[in-house]
């Protein structure tokens, strides 16, 4: 009985807990559990940024993706996580020699990159390709991975997506959110496009969680905080839902780990191999937690 009653009480907490009404509604992406980080794993790979890695993740179920975006030495915007040497072994890429060993992370042009197959297998995309793919698959979203947080990057990174973007479709825009780095950046990409939402991450962050919530409060466009899976304390989550925004933890590639970051509150994890359809019964405790509820109310 004493532990019933102590489920019980859980039960009623989390739910009271769970109706506090936020700040303002998260946008409708933040239904997605998972994100597919560098557009999801593909043959055991991840980081590939691929075409099929996309196609192949989409037709598994991800309807969220996040995508790194790098400038290439001629200006182009292409899907990649980094350059130079180390991430060229990684990709089984035979790229040019630098001649300059300190220039070893200078970028490619875009023709060198999308020259050169991922894993001898894959094929490399340019922001051209990205929009494409979003353009053929309307309930896909792309979370944009941009690295800087230099303004002069920023304004020609989030330049060519507004411009490109705007080509292909305002509703293809209307789909991609901006990740931010600093809180300086959610004004200057404001500037250059006003997109519908945005997710800051805190990976490179020194800011306290109140100074984290109050932004989300004042800024209800943040639809998303993704962070670290240790700095996802049940109180932290608990407080940025209350402001608005809901909260993903990276990158998470074992379902046991995910569950217990739900059990916290949060919404959901960016990963590289978990499968969407492991994930669509209820957590098992807080299906637990609910049945009890409603017997103990005489609402079943």
């Amino acid at each position: 009985m004493s532990s019933l009653l102590w489920l019980l009480g859980l039960a009623i907490s989390a739910s009271v807990v769970g109706s506090a009404s936020p700040a303002h509604a998260p946008p409708a992406w933040t239904d997605e559990r998972l994100v597919a980080h560098a557009l999801g794993g593909i043959d055991g790979y991840d980081y590939t940024n691929a075409y099929e890695a996309f196609t192949a993740n989409y037709a598994r179920g991800f309807r969220l993706f996040e995508a790194d975006l790098l400038l290439t030495s001629d200006g182009a915007l292409v899907a990649r996580h980094e350059w130079g040497a180390f991430f060229n072994r990684k990709l089984e890429q035979n790229a040019p020699d630098v001649p300059d060993p300190a220039k070893d992370d200078a970028p490619l042009s875009l023709r060198a990159f999308k020259s050169l197959p991922i894993h001898g297998a894959y094929r490399p995309m340019d922001l051209d390709d990205l929009l494409a793919l979003l353009k053929k698959h309307p309930d896909a979203y792309l979370i944009t991975d941009t690295k800087s947080t230099d303004p002069a990057v920023v304004a020609r990174q989030f330049g060519m997506i507004a411009e490109k973007g705007g080509e292909v479709g305002k509703e293809v825009l209307a789909r991609i959110i901006p990740q931010l780095y600093d809180l300086e950046m959610y004004a200057q990409v404001e500037a250059i496009y006003p997109f519908p939402s945005y997710i800051l991450t805190l990976y490179a962050s020194q800011l306290s969680d109140d100074e984290v919530v109050e932004y989300v409060r004042r800024h209800p466009k943040i639809g998303a905080v993704t962070m670290p899976g240790e700095r996802a304390s049940s109180a932290f989550v608990e407080r940025l839902g209350q402001a608005g925004a809901r909260v993903y933890a990276h990158t998470i590639n074992d379902a046991f780990a995910c569950e217990r970051y739900r059990q916290l509150g949060v919404n959901g994890v960016y990963t590289d191999f978990l499968d969407p359809s492991s994930l669509r019964e209820e957590p098992p405790l807080r299906a637990q937690l609910d049945r009890i509820t409603t017997a103990a109310l005489g609402l079943g």
